[in-house]
């Protein structure tokens, strides 16, 4: 059998034979899978699908090197998220977070090609994910974050934002999630459920430099009714109304009613 991209290294664990290389850069990681009984590369899918070794199976690869897994130990707040190619706004990303109090950021990267992807392994509390398919679609993005949630974070303290994506907790600065957290727990709460704001400029987009400023300077203005309640769909279990993002409407008056809402589980409170 011959190794391509969606499979194992050449082992008697694998039952691959042979491996086709572009170059010699992963000859070295190649024969010392031969002598272990483990799967190499490291892979995973989410626990809802099936395990497949083909395109389009949302199957994520680390791409970190071995023995990164260890910062997971020591983790006590950790923030997933899915991008592809946010190179400007990653830097305030990750900033904003740390500052907030996540320990180690796990990211899906969806086939980023603008640099994302290299400036994320440079950065020593980030675990990078490449997926095996590019799916512009939301469920291909939470299947991934659901396979690093699954595989990786029962019963921990996760936030869970994606790169264009800045939460704002009640206090803001060092600890500021942690002192969430425990107030969730305080509360018997496992989880917070929050509403996504859109932010723009004050003037023209194009003038906005993201390189240069966070996004909160560079877009600091929203509608004045940001939301608008959009009950249909608390479901038959709940009694929450949903809510749907009135920026995204005002740009597509003909779009569905229900589309664009702006729940979100934004983040996860309990160790226990």
């Amino acid at each position: 059998m011959l190794c391509d991209d969606r499979t194992f290294y050449p082992g008697s664990a694998s039952g691959i034979l042979m491996a086709h290389l572009d170059g010699t850069g992963q000859m070295a990681a190649i024969h010392a899978a031969r002598d272990t009984r483990k799967l190499l590369p490291p892979r995973l899918w989410p626990m809802t699908e099936r395990v497949l070794l083909v395109a389009k199976s949302n199957m994520l690869e680390m791409l970190n090197p071995a023995g990164a897994r260890a910062k997971l130990e020591t983790a006590e707040v950790i923030c997933v998220g899915a991008f592809r190619n946010r190179r400007a706004l990653v830097p305030h990303y990750l900033a904003h977070y740390r500052d907030l109090g996540v320990d180690l950021f796990l990211v899906a990267d969806n086939l980023s090609d603008d640099g994302t992807r290299e400036y994320l392994l440079d950065q020593p509390d980030v675990l990078v994910f490449s997926c095996s398919s590019d799916d512009p679609m939301p469920r291909g993005q939470t299947m991934w974050k659901r396979a690093l949630l699954d595989h990786f974070c029962p019963g921990r303290r996760v936030v869970l934002a994606d790169a264009e994506e800045f939460l704002l907790t009640p206090r803001q600065g060092a600890g500021a999630l942690r002192a969430a957290c425990r107030e969730l727990d305080a509360a018997g709460q496992d989880a917070a459920l929050v509403h996504r704001v859109d932010m723009y400029p004050l003037g023209p987009l194009a003038e906005a430099d993201f390189d240069l400023v966070p996004p909160q300077v560079a877009a600091p203005a929203h509608d004045r009714v940001p939301l608008r309640p959009w009950p249909l769909t608390a479901g038959p279990f709940g009694q929450v109304a949903d809510h749907v993002r009135a920026l995204p409407h005002r740009l597509l008056p003909l779009a569905a009613p229900q589309r664009f809402l702006s729940q979100k589980i934004a983040w996860s409170g309990s160790t226990r």
